[in-house]
């Protein structure tokens, strides 16, 4: 079950319990979640050279249905690929006002 964590002060945190992607066990909210974040993450306009990197199917964005068809289970390996490639190679995010 996806959850909510306020910690006060403006800081809310969105949390999945249990894991999401193939051979995890994919509880509905969990993977809407993760869906609705990664259809932020390909719209960011940071991941612009990804999104062209990946072909037109990375600009497309998810349905958030809970699903873990095929195009969820291909967005976060695309996800995955990116922070990995980032890890060696940080970019710089925009300071927040």
């Amino acid at each position: 079950m996806a959850k909510i964590l306020d910690f006060g002060d403006d800081q809310i945190f969105f949390t999945v319990t249990m894991g999401v992607g193939p051979g995890r066990a994919n509880n509905r909210d969990d993977v809407t979640l993760v869906q609705y974040y990664l259809n932020l993450w390909i719209s960011h306009e940071l991941v612009a050279a990804e999104r062209r990197q990946f072909g037109e199917r990375a600009r497309q964005l998810l349905a958030t249905d809970g699903i873990i068809g095929p195009k969820t289970k291909a967005r976060i390996k695309m996800f995955e690929l990116d922070t990995r490639k980032n890890l060696r190679r940080p970019r710089k995010l925009p300071e927040v006002p």
